[in-house]
C-alpha cells in the first residue's frame, strides 16, 4: 500500500503488526513495487536499524553466581522475540530467577533479568549471555566476493559483560582482544581484567551500511568469523586451595 503525507511518500503493509513507517524486513529489499493505474518501483529510504543494548553485572556469591542484566532492544531487532518468550534469548546455562519486561513502545523493549548459575570448583562463562549474535559459523565462506553483500537494514549490537571477583576464585584464562574496521564494518571484542577486582568482556558489532561493497568483504567474513567463535571466548577460573 502506498500513502502520500506531507510530501513524503510511505510503502505499508496493511497487516504487518510493526509500526508506522516500518515494513516487515522480509520487504526491505532496496524498492517496493506499487500497482494501480500503472506499475511503479520506488526507492526505499530504510531508517530503521537493528539494534541491541546489553549490559550484565555479574558477580559470585556463596551459592551461586548472579547477574543483573539490562537488555534494550530497538526498530527491527524486537522482532527477534515475542513478549511471552523473553526467557527464549538466552544461553541455556544461566536460571532465570526473574524478569520483568520495564518498557514496551513500538520500536522499543527493555527488559531486566535476574540470574543465576551453580558454582562450581572449575567455572566456565561464556560472556554473550544471549544468543543473538551467536552463530555456528561463518555464512561468507568464499575468500572473495565480486558483488556487494546486502542487508535489510543498519545493525548494531552492544554487549558489556562485567564479572566481579570475589576471594574464592582465581582467573585461568580470558578471551583474546580481536577488532575489525572499515567504513561500514565494525566488531570487536575488548577484555579489561583488574587483578582481583573484575573482568569486563565488551563486544560491539555494526554494520553500518545495509550494502557492504566488495573491497570490504574480507573485513565482513572476518567479523562473522569472530562472530562464529563467541561460544569459545570464555572466562575460566578456578577455586583456590
Amino acid at each position: 500500500m502506498k500513502l502520500e503525507a506531507e510530501g513524503e511518500t510511505y510503502l505499508l503493509d496493511p497487516v504487518s503488526d510493526m509500526p508506522f513507517g516500518y515494513l516487515n524486513k522480509e520487504f526491505l529489499l532496496g524498492e517496493g513495487l506499487v500497482l494501480g493505474d500503472s506499475v511503479e518501483w520506488i526507492t526505499m529510504n530504510i531508517n530503521g536499524s537493528e539494534s541491541i543494548l546489553s549490559n550484565a553485572q555479574v558477580t559470585i556469591v556463596e551459592d551461586a553466581i548472579k547477574a543483573e542484566v539490562n537488555h534494550t532492544l530497538s526498530d527491527y531487532a524486537i522482532s527477534k522475540v515475542a513478549p511471552d518468550h523473553l526467557e527464549d534469548m538466552l544461553d541455556t546455562d544461566w536460571e532465570v530467577d526473574s524478569l520483568r519486561l520495564r518498557e514496551k513502545e513500538p520500536t522499543k523493549m527493555t527488559i531486566d533479568y535476574y540470574l543465576q548459575q551453580e558454582l562450581f570448583d572449575d567455572l566456565i562463562l561464556v560472556p554473550l549471555i544471549f544468543d543473538d549474535l551467536l552463530v555456528d559459523e561463518n555464512p561468507f565462506r568464499s575468500e572473495e566476493r565480486l558483488y556487494p553483500v546486502d542487508f535489510y537494514c543498519k545493525k548494531r549490537f552492544t554487549y558489556t559483560f562485567k564479572l566481579h571477583l570475589g576471594d574464592e576464585y582465581e582467573v585461568q584464562s580470558i578471551p583474546e582482544p580481536a577488532y575489525v574496521r572499515t567504513k561500514n564494518v565494525q566488531t570487536y571484542l575488548n577484555v579489561h581484567h583488574s587483578e582481583g577486582e573484575y573482568i569486563q568482556v565488551s563486544l560491539l558489532h555494526s554494520l553500518r551500511g545495509t550494502a557492504i561493497p566488495p573491497e570490504e568483504y574480507p573485513a565482513l567474513r572476518s567479523a562473522y568469523e569472530l562472530l562464529a567463535s563467541l561460544k569459545e571466548q570464555v572466562i575460566l577460573l578456578k577455586r583456590k586451595t
